[in-house]
């Protein structure tokens, strides 16, 4: 799932629901994600528990930092 958090920064997704909407449309989207299918993303709930523990760990901070 880090790589779809990743993809919702560059790509500027207001939502974890758009990015998430994206990703189910687009094969090569859902691939750069790390999913081969459809039935491999993990639902919208298990996105956002995830993203609220990378905020509490602080991961985006350092991910997304200015040099």
């Amino acid at each position: 799932m880090s790589k779809m958090f990743v993809m919702k920064h560059v790509w500027n997704f207001l939502t974890t629901k758009d990015a998430l909407t994206e990703v189910r449309r687009c094969p090569s989207m859902r691939r750069l994600c790390g999913w081969e299918s459809l039935s491999g993303i993990p639902s919208e709930s298990t996105i956002s528990r995830t993203f609220g523990d990378f905020a509490v760990d602080e991961i985006a901070s350092s991910l997304f930092k200015d040099s």
